[in-house]
């Protein structure tokens, strides 16, 4: 390990020689990892290129030391590495954190800098979308540990499986961050926009994100800045770190834009620019729009895969669900954000004459408004006509979610990316679905649920089969018997698999037998 001293802290880098290259490449990693998950794209890296890594403070092997966190002082500190490397013309590439840093540098160093490759950088975010952002994850922190942020924040980064190596060194190097340091880190885009810096780019620059990664695809599309001054590729089959998931395709992209850099300069004068800039400015004010009427809008959070329970604006509503049909109503609703008073009366009262049923339904309904209204706000959650009911709000549940999760996994056409994505859903299903509720319509729906569950299972299975990974291939039978105990073919072919897993590691150890008699002759 190399180490070189920077003011209060011990820098930890690595510096890889290429044997033909000429230019250098300089690689800065988001907050939360280390200079070890750029593994992956070495390799394609140097074949062309001299490469230097690095810890920033307070991540990897680096220390935090004593000094206030500001966008200068992670600047200064590049550059004095920088300098004691005797760099002096080279290409900075940026993930997260380290594209703004990136940026930041390349402000203050022009002359330093060739070009500037961003790499999932934080480009539109309102300011109340950073403080949600940072609640949550101290939430996932708030016991002074940051493994599960750590193993959430993993899931969001790539692609691979959460058994794979990569995996767990993105939680490792999440681990050995302190939530201090994170958070501090995140302070900084407080006080500082993410997308100040994309008017003041004057070198060439590419912008790539993973076409898997939602959020920072819809903060680029709403930034005209990054979009008009960088060139923007989105990469296939990738999340966040597009390093990781397509290291291949990114190095070449890379390499690419190098060999042809674009400095993509707009002429002001013409109507064209003035016209996408004019577009641009009128969507953001659209947008603002939208995100004030958001942040008025009530979150209703219903879950009921595991366990039933309700919230509104993440305040927790516990008793009365056991009376007058509330628990029942309110689930019916979930999945039926707008109905009529006559499809609540069929789906929950069958038997009940239609009547009667409707008469008892205006006691239900304004026993269900009482118990979820907020006393402070003007804006009723539940609206009622001679007709019709709504629930009106954000309403978000665990079982939506889950639902959503499965088709997407169903519709998904690379067999690798959909192995990953049940991997994920299975690993996080209960034994039972649903738990506690026993309404006809919510056993059909759970039959339903399950039925899902079970083809998905079955479909990838056989694909782990054909592969020829016999262990995939029975944990995926076996989550399909969970559902589907009964099912007798599913038991064959789980049988069917451990007996040729068996012989298989029978042949290999008569293998190994052999060889060794063959050795001992």
């Amino acid at each position: 390990m190399s180490f070189v001293q920077v003011k209060d802290i011990k820098i930890h880098y690595q510096i890889y020689k290429s044997q033909y290259a000429m230019d250098t490449l300089v690689l800065i990693h988001g907050v939360g990892l280390s200079m070890e998950l750029w593994e992956p794209i070495l390799p394609y890296f140097l074949h062309n290129y001299h490469v230097v890594i690095f810890d920033l403070r307070g991540h990897g092997e680096t220390e935090r030391g004593t000094s206030d966190f500001s966008w200068e002082l992670f600047v200064d500190d590049i550059n004095k590495l920088m300098e004691f490397l005797h760099l002096e013309f080279f290409h900075l590439i940026g993930h997260g954190f380290g594209a703004t840093l990136t940026m930041k540098y390349s402000q203050k160093y022009k002359e330093k800098v060739k070009s500037i490759i961003l790499l999932a950088v934080p480009a539109f975010f309102p300011r109340k979308s950073i403080d949600a952002l940072i609640e949550s994850r101290k939430v996932l922190s708030c016991s002074g540990s940051m493994l599960p942020l750590a193993q959430n924040m993993a899931k969001g980064i790539t692609m691979e499986p959460s058994d794979s190596s990569i995996f767990q060194k993105i939680v490792n190097a999440y681990s050995m961050v302190t939530p201090e340091t994170y958070f501090q880190i995140f302070d900084l885009y407080l006080d500082t926009p993410p997308n100040g810096d994309f008017e003041f780019i004057r070198h060439p620059t590419l912008s790539l994100v993973g076409v898997h990664d939602p959020i920072y695809l819809t903060s680029y599309t709403l930034s005209s800045k990054l979009l008009i001054q960088t060139r923007l590729l989105v990469v296939p089959h990738s999340s966040n770190a597009v390093f990781i998931d397509q290291p291949k395709l990114t190095a070449e992209w890379i390499h690419d834009f190098i060999q042809k850099p674009v400095l993509v300069r707009s002429n002001y004068g013409s109507f064209e620019s003035n016209g996408a800039v004019s577009v641009m400015d009128y969507f953001h004010e659209v947008y603002e729009i939208g995100i004030n009427k958001l942040g008025k809008q009530t979150i209703i959070q219903v879950d009921f895969l595991t366990a039933f329970r309700v919230s509104i604006n993440n305040e927790y509503i516990w008793d009365g669900w056991n009376q007058r049909y509330a628990k029942s109503l309110l689930l019916f609703l979930t999945f039926n954000q707008t109905t009529t008073r006559e499809q609540i009366c069929d789906s929950l009262f069958p038997e009940v004459p239609l009547k009667q049923a409707l008469n008892n339904l205006k006691v239900y309904l304004n026993y269900l408004r009482k118990l979820i209204e907020i006393a402070e706000s003007n804006n009723s959650i539940l609206m009622t006509d001679k007709e019709h009911v709504a629930i009106r709000g954000s309403l978000r549940s665990d079982v939506l979610k889950l639902n959503s999760d499965l088709q997407k996994a169903q519709i998904e056409k690379s067999n690798d990316f959909k192995l990953n994505l049940c991997k994920e859903i299975f690993n996080a299903l209960p034994e039972t679905l649903l738990p506690g509720l026993y309404d006809d319509w919510i056993n059909l729906y759970r039959d339903k649920l399950e039925n899902q569950i079970v083809d998905l299972a079955k479909e990838v299975a056989e694909i782990e089969r054909d592969r020829g990974n016999l262990q995939s291939s029975i944990y995926f039978y076996n989550v399909a018997l969970r559902y589907h105990p009964e099912d007798e073919w599913l038991y064959d072919e789980t049988i069917l698999l451990y007996e040729q897993l068996k012989n298989g590691v029978e042949r290999q150890k008569g293998n190994r037998v052999r060889k060794e008699k063959m050795g001992r002759s």
